[in-house]
Order: C-alpha cells, then sequence, then structure tokens
C-alpha cells in the first residue's frame, strides 16, 4: 500500500520534469543561435591591397539580417562579407552589435565605392552612396590602418567572373 501511495504523490513531479525537459530542449536551439551566430557560416579568404583578411560569408537573408549581432570580438584581421544576389541599396545599422566597425560597400567587380564607421549600438542607417553587391565589415579602423579606400579592389573566390 505504502509503494502504490509513493507512486501516487511522485508522478505529478516527474511529469513536470519531463515537461521542464522537454520545453528547455525545444528552446534550446533559439537559445544557442542567439548567442552564437558565427559558427555556421561559410570562411573563406579575400585579399586588398596584398593585405589577407579572414572572412565570414553571409549569403541568406536570415544570415545577413543576424550579421555581427550579440558578437563582444571580432578578431584582428578578420571580417564579414555579406553577399547579395543583385545590386542593392541597403542600408546598415548597429542594433545589437557591440563591436565598433567600418564597413565598405563594393560593387560587383570587387571595387570599393565607399567606406563608412559605425557605431555599437547605434540604430540609424548606414547607408551606400550607389548601388552595391557586396558589404564587407571589419574592425573600426581596419580600412584606414592598411591605406584601403575608395577605388581599391577586392580578391576573392565568391566574385563573379
Amino acid at each position: 500500500m505504502q509503494h502504490i501511495l509513493l507512486g501516487r504523490t511522485l508522478r505529478p513531479f516527474f511529469y513536470t520534469l519531463i515537461l521542464i525537459s522537454l520545453i528547455t530542449l525545444g528552446y534550446s536551439p533559439l537559445i544557442f543561435s542567439q548567442t552564437t551566430n558565427n559558427n555556421y557560416n561559410k570562411k573563406t579568404e579575400i585579399t586588398i591591397k596584398n593585405t589577407l583578411l579572414s572572412i565570414e560569408l553571409v549569403d541568406t537573408p536570415t544570415s545577413r539580417a543576424l550579421g555581427l549581432m550579440h558578437r563582444k570580438h571580432l578578431a584582428e584581421n578578420h571580417g564579414m562579407l555579406f553577399i547579395f544576389q543583385q545590386d542593392t541599396q541597403s542600408c546598415f545599422w548597429m542594433k545589437n552589435t557591440y563591436i565598433p566597425l567600418s564597413i565598405a560597400f563594393i560593387d560587383d567587380t570587387g571595387s570599393i565605392l565607399n567606406i563608412e564607421d559605425m557605431t555599437p549600438l547605434d540604430e540609424r542607417s548606414v547607408c551606400p552612396h550607389a548601388a552595391y553587391r557586396y558589404a564587407l565589415e571589419v574592425n573600426q579602423g581596419w580600412f584606414a590602418t592598411h591605406t584601403i579606400q575608395p577605388g581599391d579592389r577586392i580578391a576573392g573566390s565568391f566574385l563573379e567572373p
């Protein structure tokens, strides 16, 4: 009799424990993706004026929307290249982005159109001067440090032939 009574009193506890586990497991991909968004992007290298840069490629609407959000650090000589299927004049912002960045808007031939600095957590739009195909984000000041300016060209396997 005592064994049956014990089973009845523990049953709600076990059901609750199972329910909490299922909810936690169900939401873990969402929580994980919010805090570590850098593990799923393709990586490659590009050169600009004989300077090698390791980059993450983001070429889907979801990966472009997330960009460098929620990151606290971007390694030296690393960046993120946003690839668009067609020329665009879309602007960028720094919502949920904690790293001071510089962005280069680049045309379909690899020529840099303009370079802008962006302030962490600033939700004001940073826009290109003309339609572009690629946007390259790096640590703020990286372009100036390497004397890279509008008109310079990037080289990489992602460029259309």
